[in-house]
């Protein structure tokens, strides 16, 4: 017997950007925690990029492929929206 499952919507390639560009979104409102990467920041996927708070608990944003930083969007404190584009960065894995 096996299982899938399906991919968050929250994941899918207009989320993740265009033109190669990648990028990590929030899941759903919360608040910026903690940020655990610079811009220029080389990154493997599955690396976690930062922390936000939504519903009392942490969530952690991990990068969904590997690359380089292109920018942190927002900073501790902040409030982001569901779908906002928290990490932008460039991926480097091979198409």
């Amino acid at each position: 017997m096996s299982f899938s499952l399906e991919k968050p919507s929250f994941l899918n390639s207009e989320a993740l950007g265009t033109s190669g560009r990648g990028g990590a979104v929030a899941p759903m409102p919360g608040i910026i925690e903690k940020i655990l990467v610079q811009d220029g920041e080389e990154v493997k996927v599955g690396q976690p990029l930062l922390v936000m708070i939504a519903m009392k608990m942490e969530y952690v944003i991990k990068a969904p492929t590997a690359g380089v930083v292109d920018k942190v969007l927002y900073k501790v404190g902040d409030n982001v929206a569901k779908n906002a584009a928290l990490v932008r960065f460039v991926s480097t894995e091979a198409k």
